[in-house]
């Protein structure tokens, strides 16, 4: 006998199949001691979980409360565009005097051949010892 998917039975247990399903499962329960036994064991866990959860009322005004936090953090949560522009300002800085650098080293040495090169060299050897 081909037994369902486990889901199939959470399906019936949670009433989420359709009739026509429902009476498929329905069936194959009354012919499986397998599958009548996971339908047991799955209801078992479900009527455990439902009384962990539903005992308890929450206390009065709990809704209002907990919606006025989420709206003040997700207020919070909004940044001002300005410090957001002046990264990207910092960002496209930080490339250009990149660019500009790589230029100016070519540029010197088309000039100049490799002397550019041994004098950019001694430049930073000079500017880490600074680090």
């Amino acid at each position: 006998m081909k037994c369902f998917r486990p889901e199939m039975i959470e399906f019936y247990i949670d009433g989420e199949l359709s009739e026509a399903d429902k009476k498929k499962v329905e069936a194959h329960l009354s012919e499986c001691p397998a599958c009548r036994e996971k339908l047991k064991e799955l209801s078992c866990f479900d009527a455990d979980i439902k009384g962990i959860y539903s005992n308890e009322p929450l206390p009065v005004g709990f809704e209002q409360r907990f919606y006025g936090k989420l709206k003040e953090s997700k207020a919070g949560e909004e940044r001002p565009f300005l410090p957001r522009l002046a990264w990207a300002g910092l960002g496209v800085a930080v490339i250009l005097l990149l660019f500009v650098s790589i230029y100016a080293r070519k540029s010197a040495k088309d000039i100049n051949g490799n002397m550019a090169d041994k004098k950019i060299d001694s430049i930073a050897k000079d500017a880490l010892k600074y680090l």
